[in-house]
């Protein structure tokens, strides 16, 4: 097979989460057992240097008029952050604490006891200086309770508010409180909402996890993971969360209600839009899908912090929304051309270990009822040496932890067990297709080509001691290094599945002349989720199996990926008849080097 054609797989394995298969297999359907990890996601490689855009100089709190004769607060705990009001839309304003309330200002430095409030179609998105942004939705109220180091607390009087927090080491102690309730977060992305009264709160959580307590009863909480929400009022007791994927009917057509989905979604598009201001790629347009919807799709790059990459995908369609997120923490801080370590964080050729690798990350696909998530920590360098068909693993902190893993080995029933020293994957094959699946391309960065490994490289790769995957907060596939180890060097031999598939089949239903491949995963509670993957054109037509045969360039290979795109359908039982579809645009890659434009070997 062309070794462009398997790059491609490699991006949107990235870009998608999609197990490690695709269209990067042989083009004979396969079908049998395996003990690959489908869904473990695999971050690849290089964006191109964008020139800087110097930050805007932070202006100095303005006084505030009032203030000395305001009442005076309570002392805050820790020094103070520095909390903006970053920008807004529309009718928004301000009362500082002891003030009266007056139009908002862009920048406008914020501190405990001020207030700010949203008219209808308004909105205001607020900065806190440890990277954690509020959007307070229209006909919204919030008090800055407190704005510090130590304790950050932000008070809902009515409306809707959205959270994304900025994660630190040893957690984060924000938290949303409102007439009726407290939400402590524990993850990164949810939304509160209160009614005007202040008599009924709800709380729907994104991605991470969040605890939900009533105020008069702090001890007693319920923690709200991904996909989950509840709904409760001052007179009611807290019940189990609602998720997506298991609710009552009744309970679901309130869920899936217009007005609901339409909140949910233009939140995130809001998000989305101030997280992109700082992008440094961004790629969008319209298109058909393959099955003739017309779907607009927004795709950017950016760094979510400094030693953090973020990449976005929304998908807007007439009848639904569908949304990717992918966050990488590295090793160390990212360099400016971030090319530099995100080439590497792929797989690195040669005997110097790269100086950047993923130490975990966290993605999330989305049709705003649904939620796939996956999440790895633990992140640390292998070094794989190639010799005559046997790869030996070592941990270069502890050169002791090393193995040996033979390439193939011939099974009683006469087909061969594979294993795969990049993709970490176990897998069986016949011995008419042993020849090819012993093959494992590596783009080797000192020529831009892709070759396979040969006896006498050395391949460094990035493992993970812990991973966990789940669809609407049930578990699916969760391991963690075995007792003892000191790092992982193949997860299937060094960790313990407490959750795992039984059994994976590919096949190809469109034939073996079209671009469509589909992966069953099956479980052993008897579950199964299904990944459809197609690359069409604009219009929606299957891309030939032949599309990037003989393309020996860079330019060329370039030239012709950017007339396709790819689209990836996933259904599961959890996810009771329906589907998350994206699609994503791969100029997103080309543009910013994530696919690499190496040439054939």
């Amino acid at each position: 097979m062309h070794q462009g054609h398997r790059a491609i797989a490699a991006l949107f394995a990235v870009a998608l989460s999609i197990p490690s298969l695709s269209l990067g297999a042989d083009p004979a359907p396969k079908t049998g057992s395996s003990t690959a990890r489908p869904g473990r996601l695999r971050l690849h490689t290089p964006l191109r240097k964008k020139t800087a855009t110097p930050a805007p100089t932070a202006k100095t709190p303005a006084a505030r008029p009032n203030a000395t004769a305001a009442a005076t607060p309570s002392k805050p705990k820790g020094p103070l952050l520095d909390t903006r009001l970053e920008s807004f839309n529309r009718t928004v304003e301000v009362q500082p604490q002891g003030g009266g309330w007056k139009p908002a200002e862009k920048k406008m430095p914020l501190i405990g006891d001020d207030k700010v409030r949203t008219g209808s179609a308004s909105l205001a998105r607020i900065q806190l200086g440890d990277g954690t942004k509020i959007l307070l939705l229209q006909n919204s109220q919030a008090e800055m309770q407190s704005l510090t180091t130590v304790e950050k607390s932000i008070r809902l009087l009515r409306g809707r508010l959205r959270a994304i927090v900025r994660k630190i080491k040893g957690g984060n102690n924000f938290k949303i409180t409102t007439p009726v309730g407290v939400a402590s977060v524990r993850g990164t992305d949810f939304e509160v909402a209160v009614n005007d009264d202040g008599s009924d709160m709800e709380v729907s959580v994104f991605e991470g996890s969040v605890a939900i307590s009533k105020l008069g009863d702090l001890s007693k909480e319920v923690v709200l993971n991904a996909g989950d929400r509840m709904k409760f009022g001052i007179e009611q007791e807290l019940s189990d969360p609602i998720r997506s994927g298991a609710v009552p009917p009744a309970q679901r057509l309130e869920m899936r209600n217009e007005v609901q989905l339409a909140s949910a979604k233009d939140a995130i598009i809001s998000m989305a839009a101030e997280e992109s201001r700082n992008a440094d790629f961004q790629v969008g347009k319209s298109l058909i899908d393959v099955n003739g919807q017309r779907v607009r799709t927004e795709e950017y790059i950016t760094r979510a912090a400094a030693n953090e990459f973020k990449l976005v995908v929304l998908n807007q369609r007439a009848t639904r929304f569908d949304y990717f997120t992918y966050t990488g923490t590295f090793n160390k801080d990212l360099p400016e051309d971030l090319s530099v370590a995100l080439r590497e964080s792929r797989g690195a050729l040669g005997a110097t270990a790269p100086d950047y690798y993923l130490t975990s990350y966290e993605t999330l696909m989305s049709n705003t009822v649904d939620n796939i998530t996956e999440s790895a920590t633990g992140g640390h360098l292998v070094k794989i040496d190639v010799t005559n068909g046997i790869y030996t693993l070592t941990d270069p902190t502890d050169p002791t932890n090393t193995r040996t893993i033979d390439a193939a080995v011939l099974q009683t029933d006469g087909s061969y067990k594979i294993y795969n020293p990049v993709n970490d994957t176990f897998s069986r094959v016949t011995a008419a297709n042993l020849t090819e699946a012993i093959k494992i391309s590596v783009l080797d960065s000192n020529t831009l080509s892709y070759r396979d490994l040969a006896s006498g490289d050395v391949y460094w790769k990035t493992r993970f001691n812990g991973y966990s995957s789940a669809i609407n907060s049930i578990l699916k596939t969760v391991f963690s290094k075995k007792a003892g180890v000191t790092n992982a060097l193949a997860i299937d031999l060094d960790s313990d599945f407490s959750n795992a598939p039984i059994t994976t089949v590919m096949e190809q239903p469109s034939g073996a002349n079209n671009l469509h491949n589909r992966l069953s995963v099956y479980y052993s509670d008897g579950s199964k989720t299904v990944y459809d993957t197609f690359i069409v054109d604009d219009e929606g037509k299957l891309a030939p199996a032949s599309t990037f045969d003989g393309l020996s360039s860079g330019a060329a290979y370039k030239n012709e990926l950017d007339k396709w795109n790819y689209e990836q359908k996933v259904t599961s039982t959890e996810m009771g008849g329906r589907s998350i579809d994206l699609v994503v645009d791969p100029r997103i890659g080309t543009q910013s080097g994530l696919i690499p434009l190496g040439r054939a070997s």
